[in-house]
C-alpha cells in the first residue's frame, strides 16, 4: 500500500489518505468532512466500516 501511496502522491493533485498513517476513525471523518481526497485503504477495512455504519 505505501508504494501505491507514493505513486499517487507523486502523479495526483489529490490529497491522499492512507490507512495506517492515522487511526482508522481519524481517516474516515477527514475522508467524509473534507472530501476531495484519494482514500487507500484495505478492503477489510471497508467492509468492517460498512457494517458499522449500517447498525
Amino acid at each position: 500500500m505505501r508504494e501505491f501511496d507514493e505513486e499517487f502522491r507523486a502523479t495526483l493533485w489529490l490529497p491522499v489518505l492512507l490507512q495506517g498513517k492515522i487511526s482508522k476513525g481519524q481517516l474516515l471523518t477527514q475522508f467524509v468532512k473534507v472530501g476531495n481526497r484519494l482514500l487507500v485503504v484495505t478492503l477489510s477495512m471497508m467492509c468492517n466500516y460498512r457494517m458499522q455504519s449500517s447498525r
